[in-house]
């Protein structure tokens, strides 16, 4: 298969692992992102570290879950696919990788075989905050992963972004964040906003990439030791 340029300098390329497995992946400014199988596994999350992302899902009883910055759809792909009777919200601001998701990562399929009436995932074209700061509804996890190439949208940081992010969660909901460590005292500055409005904190990495960290945060305690 040809890698593919897309607009914005976007790429959709086409490579193989050393177990021959044909992958797709999403080139943004020079990182690769959204790892998918091409295969009858291509809902299955590619990357270990993704698994994280579900580690609400694995310690407590949630049905509803916002995304805020889809990319190319893998977790919501995941979750769809693995939880029968869940729900999820998705806001992506890109419509291209919104259009490419359908086109090159198999989200056509996912609808047609997991929710063909398309009630459970919802995908909205809309900037994140945005979205949060004009929505009524409310969730038991909101996932944080609005990010252009490895820098995260700078408002996370805030006390104020984070204290609406958390009026949109039920009570003892969680907030999980995707972050990637590229400057100690931003990470700092994050982890001190949500120290202050949450009652429990967590981090998780894999022990060959501890820059990348899933952070999980809630009023309830989050007991969970060995995910993956």
């Amino acid at each position: 298969m040809e890698n593919i340029k897309l607009n914005n300098g976007y790429e959709i390329n086409y490579t193989s692992d050393l177990y021959n497995n044909i992958l797709v992946s999403l080139v943004i400014n020079g990182t690769t992102q959204s790892i998918s199988f091409t295969d009858n596994r291509k809902y299955i999350l590619y990357d270990q570290y993704s698994y994280y992302y579900d580690t609400p899902n694995i310690i407590d009883n949630i049905n509803t879950t916002l995304v805020l910055g889809g990319g190319t759809m893998s977790y919501p792909k995941y979750y769809i696919s693995k939880y029968k009777n869940k729900y999820m919200d998705v806001i992506e601001i890109n419509p291209e990788l919104i259009n490419a998701s359908y086109t090159y990562f198999y989200l056509n399929d996912l609808y047609n075989d997991f929710d063909p009436e398309r009630k459970r995932l919802s995908i909205i074209n809309d900037d994140c905050i945005h979205y949060i700061n004009f929505t009524n509804k409310k969730y038991d996890y909101i996932f944080f992963d609005a990010y252009m190439g490895y820098d995260i949208v700078p408002s996370i940081y805030e006390y104020e972004t984070i204290k609406t992010i958390k009026s949109k969660l039920n009570e003892n909901g969680y907030l999980g964040i995707n972050y990637v460590i590229t400057d100690i005292n931003k990470y700092n500055q994050l982890k001190d906003v949500l120290i202050h409005n949450f009652d429990y904190y967590k981090e998780y990495s894999l022990k060959e990439s501890p820059s990348f960290k899933y952070i999980l945060v809630s009023d309830k305690e989050i007991k969970s030791e060995d995910i993956i």
